[in-house]
């Protein structure tokens, strides 16, 4: 028997592309709410014929895994000091940046940007363990959603794909995790244009990334590198309807304005996110919230210089 809870994930960012990065529960533990891991492999049906309609037996020819984490949102507790979140959205297609943004000589900004350059994508190492079960995974690129409602734990759900190196049996181990509490969403400052401050309860963006495994004929496993070939970045929020005089959504829709979108999550330093994205809206409706009117609003992050439609800051 088993237990579910009994999970433990440690990722560390890999030197070289698909060589064990050899992730240790002190320093690489990231807290997880679930880490399921599945194959993905491509399964050869058997067709040859027979005096009977009997089928012969197929096989496995294997492919790649992919491995779903969802972790609640949190900082390191210290703005100097890299969050450990931060390895799994590098993994996404993102660049880091440390950054001193208030020029007192010390970093107090752990900043990450969409980047466009297959051959610069990190990749990382997963330990997944499962009560006395150990999987190991290399080079593994992902796909990466917040969700955040409001007196609720914001929550980023992690989508990886990768290659199986190992699975062994293995007792959970004893680790060490951020003391960092979850933030919880409230006091978002949110504006739309830096000027107008709506009112909602909940907001969902996804980088939708698209993950291309490359088929290899000379590799062992048929597969020779896992890359993120594309996104199409898209959102939704339901802010409170207004009237034209105070924010203009519909005409913004209508004319496939660009607008800016920020908030923040967490309001303690060391622990506070702030994300900014440009938004062009996509859909236009209204709804009902116990009986208060508001709009259900979809939206695409777009870029105007490249590379640009999605920053999230850590500090």
């Amino acid at each position: 028997m088993r237990a579910s809870r009994k999970t433990v994930v440690l990722a560390k960012i890999e030197d070289t592309y698909g060589v064990d990065a050899l992730p240790d529960p002190t320093n690489d533990a990231i807290q997880v709410v679930s880490a399921d891991p599945s194959p993905d492999y491509k399964f050869l049906e058997n067709n040859e014929l027979s005096p009977t309609l009997s089928r012969r037996p197929g096989m496995s020819a294997g492919g790649t895994w992919k491995i779903d984490i969802k972790v609640k949102l949190r900082g390191s507790g210290d703005k100097t000091k890299e969050p450990r979140i931060g390895r799994l959205i590098e993994a996404c297609s993102f660049k880091k940046e440390v950054l001193d943004s208030d020029g007192d000589g010390y970093t107090d900004t752990y900043k990450y940007t969409p980047i466009s350059s297959l051959d610069s994508q990190k990749s990382l190492t997963i330990y997944l363990y499962k009560d006395g079960e150990l999987y190991k995974f290399v080079g593994c690129k992902g796909d990466i959603s917040l969700d955040a409602e409001v007196r609720e734990f914001s929550e980023v759900t992690f989508s990886f794909v990768g290659k199986l190196l190992e699975r062994v049996e293995a007792p959970v181990p004893d680790v060490t995790y951020e003391v960092t509490k979850p933030v919880v969403f409230k006091d978002a400052m949110c504006k739309i244009d830096d000027t107008f401050a709506p009112r909602f309860s909940k907001v969902s963006i996804g980088l939708n990334n698209t993950i291309t495994a490359v088929d290899d004929a000379n590799s062992s496993d048929g597969i020779w590198k896992v890359f993120i070939t594309d996104r199409k970045p898209s959102g939704s929020f339901d802010p409170l309807a207004t009237l034209p005089s105070e924010y203009d959504f519909l005409t913004k829709f209508e004319n496939g304005d660009v607008a800016t979108l920020n908030f923040t999550l967490g309001q303690e330093e060391g622990n506070k996110v702030v994300v900014t994205s440009k938004i062009q809206f996509s859909d236009y409706k209204f709804s009902d919230k116990d009986g208060v009117l508001t709009n259900d609003m979809t939206f695409n992050l777009v870029t105007e210089n490249g590379d640009d439609e999605l920053i999230i800051e850590f500090k």
